[in-house]
């Protein structure tokens, strides 16, 4: 028994055309995925509803809305960050002798990526009673 969720993996590659044509039309789609006309249309009726794609009346194509870009916002892969952040991050802490941390944006809060906390000995460790 398979655990892939088939209209998931249409969904996705009516999505993907989407991205890559910039814009089709349901029959575009429907021949680019190799999927029915009518399965094509309810999976983009149904992006459609949820504001994930909006048709342009003038050239009767669909296209990606900002609300798909969005869906990336939540995925970091900062972890070059890491990589490249974690010795100068040491060798300033050494030098100021002070925890110092590197912290990154995300939406309206900041993430703390790196902290030189556990060398600097200005910094305590609290256990709860």
């Amino acid at each position: 028994m398979s655990s892939i969720v088939n209209s998931i993996v249409r969904c996705i590659s009516v999505l993907e055309r989407l991205n890559a044509q910039n814009g089709c039309s349901v029959s575009q789609v429907a021949a680019l995925t190799q999927l029915p006309r009518g399965t094509a249309f309810r999976i983009i009726e149904t992006l459609r509803v949820r504001g994930f794609v909006e048709r342009n009346p003038r050239t009767n194509t669909f296209v990606l809305t900002e609300k798909v870009r969005r869906l990336s916002e939540g995925f970091v892969n900062q972890d070059w960050v890491y990589d490249v952040a974690r010795p100068l991050i040491s060798k300033l802490a050494q030098q100021a002798v002070w925890p110092v941390s590197l912290s990154t944006p995300r939406k309206y809060s900041m993430v703390m990526r790196l902290s030189s906390d556990f060398e600097s000995p200005l910094t305590e460790t609290r256990y709860p009673v």
